[in-house]
């Protein structure tokens, strides 16, 4: 059981470094739309006829008018980010008390019990800005395609369960 904590511990440590990298690329591309948008360069003429707005060609001010809106997106996406950071840094503190052999202890059993909660807070806001980028994004189309389906992903659901299963049973386990 030692050597397969372990195991997942490098996992989730390089999980939690990438997703760390990538909330960061996030925000700062966030901080120059909001606070340096002239320095953000003309779309090559290729990306406006492939990609339109409700019939009209992409263009960088077109992007800058709905300056608003990427904000509003791109920071919901690092909080979901950052709610994932976190859920993996629990996921490793549990695992930790089982590379030390206590998966029975309190600190286990809490950082289980917090990544179930992080885990169903992710998965509601997940999709909630799944539904609204798919209502805002509903006039672009991509070389003539376009999609406004609503996608419902309830995988979180289960994993939730698991981890408070998972919870439950390190409390027990330090009662007996």
């Amino acid at each position: 059981m030692k050597g397969c904590a372990k195991f997942l511990n490098v996992l989730a440590a390089i999980a939690f470094w990438f997703m760390i990298l990538v909330t960061v690329a996030i925000a700062a591309s966030a901080g120059v739309i909001a606070f340096m948008p002239e320095n953000i360069p003309e779309l090559p003429a290729e990306i406006g006829e492939a990609i339109t707005i409700n019939g009209s060609p992409l263009t960088t001010q077109m992007l800058l008018g709905y300056k608003d809106f990427i904000l509003i997106g791109m920071g919901g996406v690092v909080l979901i980010l950052l709610l994932t950071v976190i859920f993996i840094f629990m996921i490793k503190r549990a695992l930790k008390e089982v590379i030390n052999e206590s998966p029975f202890s309190v600190k286990c059993s809490k950082a289980l019990k917090t990544a179930g909660i992080l885990e169903i807070v992710c998965g509601i806001f997940s999709i909630a800005l799944g539904v609204c980028a798919s209502l805002l994004l509903g006039g672009i189309t991509i070389s003539g395609y376009s999609s406004t389906s609503i996608s419902v992903n309830l995988s979180f659901i289960p994993i939730a369960v698991f981890l408070f299963m998972l919870s439950g049973i390190s409390e027990y386990g330090r009662r007996q």
